[in-house]
């Protein structure tokens, strides 16, 4: 029996420098979350683009380095994850790691996020967190 793969499709709009592909990444991560349908689209963008979707959308007058809009439903995950370029290799040198891991946590949160995962509560978000950490020390 053919195994299904989720489509993940790539948008640079912002340009940083990884030590990975990050199709390869995702394709991984999906793997190891057991996820094998759905559509995730993953836009790389810059702060002026971030704030504007934050503010837009979520009403909120600031920069983030993660916005997913999850269009689909439980059984099928449909979703747009905005991961801000600028954000992410600022956060790198505050949590004093490289960019290519500061992405690489990023990727996961949004795919957590198009799972169902919130981080609203200090509850929810130390699981969130927690899952997130375990995904990423295993990859």
């Amino acid at each position: 029996m053919k195994k299904h793969r989720p489509v993940i499709r790539i948008n640079r709009m912002y340009s940083i420098s990884l030590d990975f592909e990050i199709s390869d990444f995702l394709n991984q991560v999906l793997d190891y979350l057991t996820i094998d349908t759905g559509e995730f689209e993953f836009t790389i963008v810059d702060k002026c683009l971030i704030k504007e979707l934050n503010q837009t959308h979520l009403k909120r007058n600031e920069f983030t380095d993660v916005i997913t809009f999850n269009l689909g439903t439980d059984e099928y995950i449909e979703g747009d994850v905005y991961i801000c370029g600028e954000v992410a290799e600022e956060q790198s040198v505050k949590f004093d790691q490289s960019v290519s891991d500061e992405m690489a946590l990023l990727l996961i949160h949004g795919v957590l996020h198009l799972m169902g995962y919130e981080d609203e509560t200090p509850e929810k978000k130390k699981e969130m967190f927690d899952i997130q950490g375990n995904v990423f020390n295993k990859l």
